[in-house]
């Protein structure tokens, strides 16, 4: 299981933890994307910001990227603390004061490929508290299934800039905003901005390719479980999507 400790951190904030073993390790963002590329069988949960913005440019993205779900690339988040932090990045063609968005948690499964790549289906989502949004702590779900060790579940540090994004408590005007997912249908186009972003985060990062891939790419490989791990993540999951699927989380950028 990977998973993220909501911490804006490229290097950091993601944990690789196996079932037969109780300790974690460090692996970076470029690893948790090859992972979730590759085309074999899994479960995902991941992030996604719903806005009312039609127009909205999804290659502007910073920090979100594009995995494959049903018939379009839709623009995805490993932590909610990308989405968050990719709101300002994201070019809009509504104005700002008038944004309303919703971040969601989502869980995907993996049982097909197309063109070498893993082909996603939804199985269910719902809406995270603003609170939830800027603190959301995915070893909680890693220690109920797989009993990690404690020591790797501490997460001090914490975003402190996020305070202006609020929820939006004017439940008369929750009817007029169509919220849409954002995504694209130019496949070409989200893969090649997709490698490019790959790219300059590697540089970033200082790592070599060979080094990167063959040093790691193993280790993934050989923790992926399907069977009832993969069950027991969505079975604990469900517990908060049957607390939420009734409720509307609008967000908002606030005043400072």
């Amino acid at each position: 299981m990977i998973f993220s400790r909501n911490i804006f951190d490229f290097e950091n904030n993601f944990r690789i933890g196996f079932r037969n073993s109780s300790k974690v390790k460090t692996v970076n963002y470029l690893e948790v994307c090859e992972y979730i590329k590759q085309p074999v069988p899994k479960n995902l949960l991941i992030y996604r910001l719903l806005v009312n913005d039609n127009g909205l440019d999804p290659y502007s993205t910073k920090y979100g990227f594009f995995i494959r779900v049903k018939n379009s690339m839709e623009l995805v988040y490993m932590d909610p603390i990308f989405a968050l932090r990719d709101i300002r990045h994201l070019k809009l063609t509504v104005d700002p004061a008038i944004l309303r968005f919703k971040v969601q948690q989502v869980g995907l499964t993996a049982q097909d490929e197309i063109e070498n790549e893993a082909l996603f289906d939804e199985k269910f989502s719902f809406d995270l508290k603003s609170k939830e949004a800027k603190n959301q702590n995915d070893s909680v779900f890693a220690e109920a299934i797989f009993h990690f060790d404690s020591e790797y579940q501490t997460n001090t540090s914490r975003e402190e800039n996020l305070n202006l994004i609020v929820e939006d408590e004017d439940i008369s005007e929750r009817e007029i905003y169509d919220f849409s997912k954002i995504d694209s249908n130019d496949f070409q186009k989200t893969k090649s901005i997709r490698s490019h972003k790959s790219e300059v985060l590697q540089r970033a990062l200082k790592l070599k390719e060979e080094d990167h891939f063959e040093s790691t790419g193993d280790s993934i490989k050989s923790g992926i479980e399907i069977n009832d791990s993969g069950i027991d993540l969505f079975k604990s999951t469900n517990i908060r999507f049957n607390q939420h699927e009734k409720n509307d989380f609008v967000l908002k950028i606030g005043k400072k």
